[in-house]
């Protein structure tokens, strides 16, 4: 059976501090949005499933003139983490646009995807520069937290997947340079 991995992304986060669905979201864009995301559709309804299975307990705080949530792992929350920290990963099911354009792409012209490709491209490059970035910026911080070994492997993942990709890309507009050219008719005559 597939286990509903949101619960455990919030558990997760919720082990270094009490936070709201809000402050939750962000995070899960901001810091491990490289590599996985939750939409908040995702997430205030897994909050309240994990509240009413004893997982994580709800605070209501005072924040202005509207109030907040605040959640926090419990002692059960934490074990049932540790549960499936131990369960092997799922395999990986992914889903590419690009790849999929590129398989049927004998249907279009090659100028066509290397223009995906060279688009593709500037977004991996703008990744890798906001990954490093990141690395500085952690490495700069100065005392390290002792989840930064962690993080930074993460970030080495992200790291090593776009310079992989880059090199792929570059591959495959090469090749598609070449079915271009040899797809452009002769000029000249032979009379």
């Amino acid at each position: 059976m597939k286990k509903n991995r949101t619960r455990y992304v919030l558990l997760g986060l919720l082990t270094e501090a009490p936070k709201s669905g809000y402050q939750l979201k962000q995070e899960i864009d901001e810091v491990i949005g490289h590599f996985w995301n939750e939409s908040y559709g995702q997430i205030y309804p897994e909050l309240q499933r994990l509240a009413a299975d004893d997982l994580v307990e709800a605070h209501a705080e005072a924040n202005g003139r509207r109030g907040r949530t605040l959640y926090t792992i419990t002692n059960a929350g934490r074990a049932e983490l540790d549960e499936w920290l131990r369960l092997p990963a799922e395999p990986e099911h992914r889903r590419s646009e690009l790849l999929l354009k590129l398989y049927f792409g004998s249907n279009t012209s090659p100028e066509v995807l290397r223009g995906h490709l060279r688009d593709f491209r500037e977004r991996a490059l703008s990744f890798l520069a906001m990954l490093e970035a990141v690395e500085r910026d952690l490495a700069a911080s100065g005392e390290m937290p002792p989840q930064a070994a962690y993080w930074r492997m993460t970030l080495r993942a992200g790291e090593a997947m776009a310079r992989a990709r880059l090199s792929w890309i570059d591959e495959s507009i090469d090749t598609l340079s070449g079915l271009a050219a040899d797809a452009t008719p002769a000029t000249g005559s032979d009379e």
